[in-house]
């Protein structure tokens, strides 16, 4: 199929648009999983310190050793939840900052064709060939997320049987 001087332009200026609204979703979504890094953070640190200072007055007056070990190792689940989901939302906007990157990389070649610097065709195959190399770029297994959800929920029991067993004695 051969193409015109006209066809191949605006063709290439559609795969130009295509490439920069694709850079401009990176971008947004590198910006949403940043605001949602800080209001995890914030969460969790409020829940921890919620919830030792509700408790630590009272852990003094119980002489029970292993309801001070339930409430250690509730803060630090608490705490390795709360490391575990900063490091999940940093891998997240790893990746998305390398898929930011390799659809700049497109956008400006797609760019110096819309220029006259080069052909639709050669421009296509590298469009290609760079589409296949960020596909490959993975965000990786959610083992971080699964970890938070994790410590998250077992520090909330672990919060919780004190809490009934504090209401109770």
């Amino acid at each position: 199929m051969a193409l015109n001087l006209d066809q191949t332009r605006s063709l290439t200026k559609e795969y130009r648009d295509l490439s920069f609204e694709g850079l401009s979703f990176a971008a947004r979504r590198t910006g949403e999983l940043s605001d949602e890094f800080a209001r995890l953070q914030t969460q969790i640190a409020g829940m921890l310190f919620l919830f030792s200072g509700l408790f630590l007055g009272y852990l003094g007056n119980i002489p029970f050793l292993s309801m001070r070990i339930a409430f250690a190792f509730a803060i630090f689940s608490l705490i390795a939840s709360l490391f575990m989901g900063l490091l999940h939302m940093k891998r997240k906007e790893r990746f998305w900052n390398e898929t930011a990157k390799g659809r700049g990389i497109r956008l400006s070649k797609w760019q110096e064709t819309s220029d006259s610097e080069g052909s639709f065709e050669e421009t296509l195959a590298f469009h290609k060939g760079a589409s296949e190399a960020i596909a490959t770029i993975k965000a990786g297994h959610p083992w971080t997320w699964i970890l938070q959800t994790t410590f998250l929920g077992i520090s909330i029991v672990i919060l919780f049987v004190l809490a009934v067993f504090f209401l109770f004695s």
